[in-house]
């Protein structure tokens, strides 16, 4: 068992077993199953993407606006210790991201995918995991706050990054 000890004898007990079973369904499942869609339906996975990315892309807004507006008090509390620290992380996440896919020889395009997948992914799960952690099923937990954070920033710390990249 892990505890957190900002919580004390109050932090909850998270299982390294459940925790990893919870990331992998949130995370690798979807994926998977998309994989799986693309490589035995190829052409029905191509009808269906746009609006699958379009559900995708709703459904992430609604997550974290939702965190945001449920923890909004402890949101506007924590913006200056989140908002540098964040800002930081997601910029180096993209850094990460070109690096290791330039290094490792692939083309350009595969390293501007893998540079933004690196530094735009995460809020959703993490908005998710602490809601799994806290065993919490109504409403978002300010544990999730920092996700609800990055899933905001992160989209202003890459937009000159797209400028960028459509200029190279």
């Amino acid at each position: 068992m892990v505890r957190d000890s900002l919580y004390g004898a109050e932090a909850p007990k998270v299982t390294i077993t459940g925790l990893a079973l919870a990331v992998f369904v949130i995370t690798a499942l979807p994926i998977l199953l998309g994989m799986a869609i693309r490589h035995f339906k190829p052409a029905f996975s191509i009808r269906v993407e746009p609006a699958f990315s379009l559900i995708g892309a709703a459904l992430f807004a609604l997550i974290v606006v939702a965190a945001l507006i449920s923890g909004w008090q402890t949101f506007m509390d924590n913006i200056a210790t989140l908002g540098p620290v964040l800002v930081t992380l997601s910029i180096s996440l993209l850094f990460m991201g070109f690096f290791v896919a330039k290094f490792s020889g692939r083309e350009r395009n595969e390293v501007k995918s893998i540079s933004f997948e690196a530094g735009l992914q995460n809020a959703t799960a993490g908005i998710a995991l602490a809601s799994i952690i806290l065993t919490q099923s109504d409403g978002f937990s300010d544990m999730g706050l920092p996700s609800a954070v990055y899933g905001i920033l992160m989209y202003i710390v890459v937009a000159p990054f797209v400028f960028w990249y459509r200029k190279t």
